[in-house]
């Protein structure tokens, strides 16, 4: 009935759809969505019209109007298109309605970004920080898990979509990961393309190791020899022959 109303105001009394939006909503029985489905089915608005005018005449804010079009079942990605191009929010601020406004979990947020608005890793990233302000290590697990990406993308997302310094990307792996030494070892060689002094620099200096488990890791996860092992830890660490001689055991 709304809708058959909306239609007569519009064609009949020549109401502009702002105007007929006006009204319904002085109405009590009825209630944002039902103006909003009105609006398409008595009108043949877009969504993108549709929400302009829920937002500016009806005062709504954009969670309000990402829950109404998604009980009017609209796909995620044709909201986010709706709030990016018809209300011009920025990612972050998509990401956060997703969340407040429909309750949408982290793995469908980055799969929404990621698909249908295009967005690569390293965006995804910056959009969850400032969006949802997560931590590092959960948003490294979060792209993992809902995009499947190998972990040196992961390391590379978090260096160029966050700063982060490769001794914060080492923490992030092992906390939000769950990698071993040797894996973030390979990790911080294939994707950050850091030398194997580097890395054992910022094992020691960044994430507090022991000459040991730094030789434990360049060992296992880059498969080196004890020579080129002793002169990282030469060149890294200052580490002197017989600290040297005591660590390759």
């Amino acid at each position: 009935m709304p809708a058959e109303i909306a239609e007569i105001l519009h064609d009949e009394l020549e109401l502009d759809p702002e105007e007929i939006a006006g009204i319904f909503h002085n109405r009590p029985d009825l209630d944002p969505e039902d103006i909003a489905r009105a609006l398409r089915d008595g009108l043949n608005l877009d969504v993108g019209e549709i929400s302009k005018i829920l937002r500016e005449e009806l005062n709504l804010e954009p969670e309000e109007i990402a829950g109404i079009f998604h009980g009017l079942d609209l796909k995620l990605g044709e909201i986010a298109k709706i709030l990016r191009d018809a209300l011009h929010l920025d990612y972050a601020g998509i990401a956060e309605t997703f969340r407040d406004g429909m309750q949408v979990n982290n793995d469908w947020i980055i799969k929404t970004l990621r698909w249908d608005l295009d967005l690569n890793c390293d965006e995804i990233a910056a959009a969850l920080r400032d969006g949802l302000n997560l931590d590092f290590s959960v948003i490294a697990a979060a792209l993992h898990n809902a995009l499947e990406v190998d972990y040196d993308r992961i390391a590379a997302a978090l260096r160029d979509g966050l700063d982060l310094d490769p001794a914060e990307i080492g923490g992030a792996l092992r906390d939000g990961l769950k990698l071993d030494l040797a894996e973030i070892a390979k990790t911080l060689y294939d994707g950050l393309e850091l030398d194997p002094e580097e890395i054992a620099r910022i094992f020691h200096d960044g994430m507090n190791l022991d000459p040991e488990e730094i030789a434990a890791a360049l060992r296992d996860g880059l498969d080196m020899e004890p020579e080129d092992i002793a002169e990282a830890l030469r060149e890294a660490l200052n580490l002197n022959p017989e600290e040297i001689a005591r660590v390759l055991g």
